[in-house]
This record gives C-alpha cells, structure tokens and sequence, in this order.
C-alpha cells in the first residue's frame, strides 16, 4: 500500500479534498502539494499561516 502511494504522488495524484473545509486550508495543502519543491511553503511559512 505505501508503494503503491508513493507511486501515486509521483504521478502527481493526490487525496480528495473533503467538503466543509475553509479555503485557506485548502490552498496550504494545494501549495504543500506542489511538485516544485521550491515552491511548497517552508514549515515556517506554514507555521505564520496555521497561527
């Protein structure tokens, strides 16, 4: 099962988004999803967006 999902996300497949969540967190995972690594936010960035 985990190879089969690190599989997945190199294919650039990611989980569903479940209804009711606020945006704001919906872009972070979209960003953190990025395949450029240097355009996924840092755990600081994403440390001053979760407070």
């Amino acid at each position: 099962h985990d190879f089969q999902l690190s599989l997945d996300i190199c294919k650039g497949k990611r989980p569903k988004i479940i209804k009711n969540i606020p945006q704001c967190y919906i872009d972070l995972m979209k960003k953190c999803w990025n395949m450029d690594l240097l355009k996924r936010p840092t755990v600081i960035e994403i440390k001053k967006i979760i407070k």
